[in-house]
């Protein structure tokens, strides 16, 4: 098979996928055609200049619009072998190995595929090109994207760990925190490794990630924040990329931080309680999904431990968390009320001095006021509203504000919950 004639297989089939076709069986064909040329081009020793051109239509078909079934039909095909011999063979062209990374990428995304990639090993394939070619910025971002997307499988999350995935992820923080796009990746591989493994905390923590997403991502972002403010000659930036950069860090903080004490050590060594102050003064509040990640935060280090809450209190946590609890209650968003819930929680639980500050702001009334909105709506939200309410209950200069304003509402509660475990049974 020459160039020529991949190059013009390529272009035959991309007119398959114009917008308006509905041939899917054409495509289908189509699609194995080039599976088989990618087939005969591995067997006959093709150039990689052949191979570039065969994996371009490849990754075309897996960025088409609704392209499961398209994608389906690429990890059954055989063509997951021939991926694998390209990532574990030596001596191939840097780009073959790029585009290579992003079609394993891309097929990752399906779940039926996840299988498929395993047992052919090019888990190990994409890793090892991480490994090898650290400092490239497109295997780091497709990379961290398989990462994820693997790491979504029980049985594979180990797999992965073992093949060095959490130190790797790290290194793309640490090598790429000029790309966005990288950091973006990385962060949300970390939450995917990290968010139903204990051990994998350990691994990422232990590769230097808390140093990584303090220095690499949140005071970064916060210096081209000051710099882009300081006049008219600054260099662009896009404050909602920022943005996102940021919330992709922090929802790392928060996994890495759950129930992990070293971690949490670190992250506070790290000024982590100071620089939550400074983020909030920077970045809107309007975000939900960046507030959600904030509070996460706030109440991950503040959980347990009197020397941490008091550093976010001495910061004016209280007062950011009761203003977007009143906020977010009248908005009626539940998801981030129920994480104002929890990081209030965690902020006040057996620590009079602080309980005693909430009491002088009206933090008891409030919360029961946004209970009575949000309990009908979602008993997980309500559930931690009322863990505030009795970690407030210890200091009894507010029992008699409680006593006055949520007795109603606890029997109602009450009720809800008796009658349901005993309904239930019988239906």
């Amino acid at each position: 098979m020459s160039f020529g004639e991949a190059v013009t297989s390529w272009l035959g089939f991309n007119s398959v996928f114009d917008s308006n076709s509905e041939n899917v069986r054409k495509s289908t064909n189509n699609l194995l055609s080039v599976c088989a040329s990618l087939k005969r081009a591995i067997e006959d020793g093709e150039s990689d200049q052949v191979l570039n051109a065969i994996l371009a239509v490849i990754i075309d078909i897996c960025e088409q619009p609704q392209p499961d079934k398209l994608r389906d039909t690429l990890g059954k095909s055989g063509a997951l072998v021939h991926f694998s011999q390209i990532l574990s063979g030596s001596g191939r062209n840097f780009e073959v190995l790029q585009s290579t990374v992003k079609v394993c990428s891309l097929l990752s995304e399906n779940q039926v595929n996840r299988p498929r990639i395993v047992t052919v090993n090019i888990h190990e394939g994409v890793l090892f090109v991480m490994k090898s070619h650290q400092r490239d910025v497109v295997v780091a971002e497709w990379g961290c994207k398989f990462v994820r997307n693997m790491s979504s499988e029980d049985s594979t999350l180990v797999k992965l760990a073992a093949l060095g995935s959490c130190e790797v992820v790290v290194s793309a923080l640490n090598n790429h925190y000029t790309s966005t796009k990288a950091l973006e990746s990385a962060c949300r591989a970390i939450f995917s490794l990290c968010m139903n493994s204990p051990g994998n905390r350990n691994k990422v923590g232990g590769a230097g990630a808390a140093e990584s997403v303090v220095n690499n991502i949140l005071k970064r972002q916060l210096q081209l924040h000051k710099q882009a403010s300081d006049g008219p000659d600054a260099e662009p930036f896009d404050e909602p990329t920022s943005t996102a950069v940021v919330e992709c860090g922090l929802r790392v903080v928060s996994v890495l931080t759950r129930g992990h004490k070293d971690n949490t050590e670190c992250f506070i060594a790290l000024g982590m309680c100071e620089l939550l102050n400074d983020l909030f003064m920077v970045y809107t509040d309007g975000n939900v999904v960046f507030m959600t990640a904030f509070l996460s935060v706030s109440a991950q280090l503040a959980g347990g431990n009197e020397i941490y809450q008091n550093k976010l209190a001495s910061r004016g946590m209280s007062d950011v968390i009761l203003t977007a609890m009143a906020k977010y209650t009248e908005l009626g968003d539940v998801r981030v009320v129920q994480e104002c819930y929890r990081a209030l929680r965690n902020l006040c639980h057996e620590n009079e001095a602080i309980q005693a500050e909430l009491l002088s702001k009206g933090a008891s009334e409030n919360v029961v006021q946004s209970i009575q909105h949000f309990g009908k709506y979602s008993e997980v939200a309500a559930q931690w509203g009322w863990y505030c309410i009795a970690s407030l209950a210890m200091h009894s200069p507010n029992l008699g504000v409680l006593s006055g304003s949520c007795c109603t509402e606890v029997v109602s509660s009450l009720t809800k919950y008796v009658l349901s475990f005993v309904v239930t049974p019988l239906l």
